[in-house]
């Protein structure tokens, strides 16, 4: 009976066969068993997208699935497939030594058994296992990893582990094996070093920590070495009593006596008028009166010293305007000025460069004020602060800033929209007047409303009161469309928007004015009239549907036929810190048998209700948007849509 061979070509020989070639064929099945067991092979699969037939040769030993280790070389240009013989089962240690940013896939000759594929990216071993299942012979992974197990002599890169409590000896070395951090132990340490990384806006923290209750941190220089931190490096020893730090201007500090020794106070001459200062005096200025100003010397030496104390507490509501008489004050040509009250500043002339310096404050600051305030949502945009409010509130200003900081503010005042008409084919509801001001200097660079003026409104340490209008709440018939509330601020008042006019009747005035209702005209905008404009008129009817409301950039739309007009374009402007779009009028209602509702105009306003449907009554303008409420369409009974609330920002440079 002849030989049979096994699935991985082992020669099975049956008994009293192969006389005299027994001994051959059997040393062939060992060395093939070592093979299959240990042997090693490359292979190359170089090339395009292709596929690549291992095989088993029977009684043989050339066969590139009779290997224990195969690895693929080459450079790869496409995705490569590796196929085994079915019927295959075996283990496989495989690498993937090629290059070329592409995939291998091992799987069977045929049939839909599983796979193993390498990614794209990944150049290590597997080891796999082949399951012989007839047809569907699958290929199954247990992963061995490129950087292996960590051990103790090894060197492994260790990603995203966790290590707790580990111990580390007296170095820890950079990727090069050079020392970048020495440790040294203490006998019975109790207090050691914290540091503490920190999410968004705030600082991470190197501190002191431990057993004790006081614990300091030292940082010392090797031999004559220098510490630097935030770019000032300071001297290697101390200086002698009194002295004080002082910059080059370029970041090295040293120490040196207080030029001018002590200051001379002058208390028998109580300053309350403008005054030339001498070096080495200290005055009491009194600015009960009025502002005064005090001019620096002139031709100061270094170490001139001068002080100024705030005499009766008056410096908030009076400045002190600090006269630097040609010479620089923290490095900038640029008067200095004293704003909080019981301030007292000793200026110490330093060089050329910096000119005079303030070394000491026990009340605040000096140099350019700004205004500070509180009150709404506040929000930072760069240089600039914005409140904005949603509802009353206060605006409340500590502190006023000074003409060298900021002393104004840019404003949005919005009121409350007018609600719809109610009855059938009414006037959508005008849009609330829409105030407001811009100037780059005071509140930065971005785009405003074309309504705005370029003047804002200068503030002064108070309370101010703010006021948001509500909107005209949607009547039901016969009355006319509600009026909205004006809005408050800063001494700025906008109108109310007008209501939407009910069939037969025309809108009423407003910030902008109310849709006239069917076969009627709208009401005015601008109403009361300011410059720029609040708003614009309501549109007018000649059909029997209603007109839209005006909006602060449009007038409301005129009547189409059955439709209902549509509101009035409200206008975009970025004072929030974003493109907002606000003011916009109420869409008139429609009438039968088709009509709809006029479209709300751009910036909150309420859609027109249309001719016979669920939908008949207006649409309610948008929250905080002072935007016009729609006007009820066909037929009664019906509601027109509520004017939205206003809105009020306040925006000016705070640093």
């Amino acid at each position: 009976m002849a030989s049979t061979f096994s699935d991985l070509g082992i020669e099975l020989m049956t008994t009293g066969e192969n006389a005299g070639t027994w001994g051959t064929k059997t040393n062939a099945n060992l060395q093939l068993i070592e093979q299959l067991t240990g042997g090693y092979l490359e292979v190359s699969i170089a090339g395009g997208a292709q596929t690549t037939a291992l095989d088993i040769d029977n009684g043989a030993l050339t066969g590139t699935a009779q290997q224990k280790i195969l690895k693929f070389t080459g450079t790869i240009t496409g995705n490569q497939i590796v196929t085994f013989p079915l019927l295959t089962e075996n283990f496989y240690i495989i690498e993937n030594g090629t290059s070329g940013a592409y995939t291998v896939q091992l799987k069977a000759a045929s049939g839909s058994g599983a796979t193993v594929t390498f990614a794209t990216d990944d150049k290590g071993y597997k080891l796999i296992y082949l399951d012989g299942v007839a047809t569907n012979t699958g290929v199954f992974e247990a992963s061995v990893g490129a950087g292996g197990d960590v051990t103790l002599n090894g060197t492994q890169t260790l990603t995203n582990k966790t290590l707790t409590s580990p111990k580390i000896g007296t170095s820890i070395l950079d990727t090069n094996g050079a020392e970048l951090f020495k440790l040294t132990a203490t006998s019975s340490a109790v207090n050691e070093i914290t540091y503490a990384n920190a999410a968004t806006g705030n600082k991470p923290t190197f501190t002191a920590t431990g057993d004790d209750t006081n614990i300091g941190v030292s940082i010392q220089p090797k031999g004559s070495g220098t510490v630097t931190i935030d770019a000032l490096t300071f001297p290697a020893g101390d200086g002698s009593a009194d002295q004080v730090l002082k910059t080059d201007g370029s970041g090295t500090l040293s120490f040196t006596d207080m030029g001018g020794g002590s200051v001379s106070w002058q208390t028998g001459a109580i300053k309350t008028g403008d005054f030339t200062a001498a070096a080495g005096e200290g005055y009491f200025v009194n600015t009960t009166s009025g502002t005064i100003t005090v001019t620096l010397p002139s031709s100061p030496s270094a170490g001139a010293i001068v002080a100024i104390k705030d005499y009766a507490g008056t410096f908030v509501d009076n400045n002190v305007t600090v006269g630097r008489n040609s010479s620089n004050i923290d490095g900038v040509a640029q008067d200095g000025n004293l704003n909080e009250n019981n301030l007292a500043v000793t200026f110490i002339y330093i060089d050329g460069t910096q000119g005079w310096k303030a070394i000491n404050s026990d009340a605040g600051t000096y140099g350019p004020g700004y205004i500070q305030a509180s009150g709404g949502e506040e929000h930072i945009c760069g240089d600039f602060k914005i409140h904005t409010f949603n509802g009353p509130g206060i605006f409340n200003v500590t502190r006023a800033g000074n003409p060298s900081g900021s002393t104004q503010v840019d404003y949005m005042v919005i009121a409350g929209g007018g609600s719809g008409g109610p009855n059938s084919q009414a006037g959508g509801g005008g849009a609330g007047g829409f105030r407001e001001s811009h100037s780059t200097p005071v509140s930065g660079s971005y785009t405003a409303s074309p309504l705005a003026t370029p003047t804002g409104v200068t503030v002064s340490a108070q309370a101010y009161p703010i006021s948001i209008g509500a909107g005209g709440t949607g009547p039901g018939a016969p009355a006319t469309g509600y009026k909205g509330t004006p809005s408050v601020a800063l001494g700025i008042t906008s109108a109310g928007g007008g209501g939407g006019g009910i069939s037969g009747g025309g809108g009423s005035a407003g910030g902008s004015g109310g849709g006239g209702g069917e076969n009627a005209s709208g009401g005015s905008g601008n109403s009361p009239s300011v410059s720029p404009p609040q708003g614009n008129s309501g549109g007018s009817s000649s059909h029997p549907s209603g007109a839209g409301g005006g909006g602060a950039g449009a007038a409301g739309g005129n009547t189409a036929g059955q439709n209902g007009g549509n509101g009035g374009t409200g206008v975009t402007t970025e004072i929030t810190g974003a493109p907002q779009t606000f003011a916009g009028g109420g869409g008139g209602g429609g009438y039968s048998p088709s009509g709809s509702g006029g479209n709300p105009g751009p910036g909150g306003g309420g859609q027109g209700g249309d001719y016979n449907n669920p939908e008949r009554s207006g649409f309610a303008g948008a929250m905080n948007s002072g935007g016009g409420g729609g006007g009820n369409g066909w037929p009664t009974p019906g509601t027109g849509g509520a004017g939205g609330s206003g809105k009020v920002v306040i925006r000016y440079k705070y640093r």
